[in-house]
């Protein structure tokens, strides 16, 4: 059952809701009537017809539409800023709704007003009516029942975007599981995960109430905060059964799974739920893991896949030394070839010793299938004569 302060909550966000919803819509329209009218009055075969303002118009109208909404809400971020004096709550979520549905509702007007019929256009002119005339008295009159069925998909769709505007900065993701599992059955036990580096919430559970680090270090930039939300911070002492942390190096290893045992690219803060499991005793036990989130540019995938590889012996180093003699290079090439290792890099540095003929040293970065055929290709130079000693991967 729901007790009172969850029903106020509901109530509080519905509000809420409903408070975004309408206040965008109705900017919107202020913004997108007058650019749909602008539309069918400047086309070829308009009223005014004027093909600079209309291609204006029609390129702004596509390109605001094309972009994403979740992409456009973080790109209008410092304008949203500037205007309300911050980037988040509902007030500030009021700038990038309209700014995303004000083109939707043009393209909508347009339509609409160009469905007149154009027989009823030329009787207003005939009779000497002005464009504005025509504009408010034939134009929005005849078209006002498709124009009502618009805003009510408008609408809908300003609604569809005020819930996507909560996966940024939102902060309740573990909130809205924990507690609606909690509700569908109390049985259930929910687990929350934060990063080694930044486990504010588990600081903040452990004092009773909200704590701020003083520091905070790891690569999953999605959860990487100080402090948790006061507002949520009720909610998950209630509904949380427990909180894992999870060391940066794990999330690379789950990374690495993850791409190649499901071929998905998930983000480090998606991994932290992944890289859990190992932390669990989940034998014959249903769990669903939540992965929240791909962004991760190119650069950061490189680099986590690289440290995967080399965390998993997939990727190793070793250093030998032998005699600066022609034909040396190409024997140790020869033993590691038969064990099928790959080598992808070669330092070779003949100041290890004063004496070069006596000993070199040679670090040898190479590919392999895992901890086993690591630890067969170092046997295999070590029967073969040499001291093989495992340094640190540099790729």
């Amino acid at each position: 059952m729901l007790d009172n302060q969850m029903i106020l909550m509901l109530a509080k966000e519905a509000w809420i809701t409903i408070y975004m919803t309408l206040s965008s819509t109705a900017l919107a329209y202020v913004i997108g009537l007058p650019m749909g009218i602008a539309l069918v009055l400047t086309a070829k075969d308009g009223l005014k017809p004027n093909q600079v303002i209309y291609k204006v118009l029609d390129f702004i109208v596509n390109i605001v539409r094309s972009v994403p909404f979740i992409i456009l809400l973080i790109m209008l971020m410092p304008f949203t800023k500037l205007i309300v004096g911050k980037s988040y709550g509902p007030t500030a979520t009021i700038v990038p709704l309209t700014i995303a549905a004000a083109p939707f509702i043009a393209r909508m007007v347009e339509s609409s007003l160009l469905e007149v019929d154009k027989g009823v256009i030329e009787a207003a002119q005939s009779m000497g009516a002005g464009v504005w005339h025509i504009v408010w008295k034939v134009l929005l009159a005849e078209a006002r029942v498709s124009l009502i069925v618009g805003g009510t998909i408008a609408l809908a769709t300003i609604l569809g975007y005020s819930a996507m505007s909560g996966a940024v900065g939102g902060g309740g993701l573990a909130t809205g599981v924990s507690t609606l599992a909690k509700l569908l059955n109390p049985n259930i036990k929910v687990i929350g995960v934060e990063p080694e580096g930044a486990s504010c919430l588990k600081a903040s559970i452990k004092e009773g109430k909200v704590v701020t680090l003083d520091h905070i270090s790891t690569i999953a930039d999605g959860t990487a905060v100080k402090t948790p939300g006061e507002k949520i911070f009720p909610y998950l002492c209630k509904n949380l059964d427990g909180i894992i942390t999870v060391p940066d190096e794990e999330l690379v290893v789950a990374f690495l799974d993850m791409v190649e045992n499901h071929k998905m690219v998930v983000e480090n803060s998606g991994l932290l739920t992944v890289a859990a499991l190992k932390h669990l005793n989940v034998k014959k036990k249903k769990v669903v893991s939540i992965l929240s989130g791909g962004n991760m540019d190119v650069i950061t995938m490189s680099s986590v896949v690289q440290q995967g590889l080399i965390m998993r012996d997939r990727i190793f180093t070793v250093s030998v030394l032998l005699p600066d003699k022609p034909g040396e290079l190409s024997h140790v090439a020869d033993v590691i070839a038969k064990e099928n290792g790959n080598v992808i890099k070669l330092e070779h540095n003949q100041f290890v010793s004063i004496n070069r003929n006596a000993a070199v040293e040679l670090r040898i970065t190479m590919e392999a299938f895992g901890t086993e055929h690591k630890h067969q290709i170092i046997k295999a130079l070590e029967r073969n004569g040499y001291q093989p000693k495992l340094v640190r991967a540099n790729i």
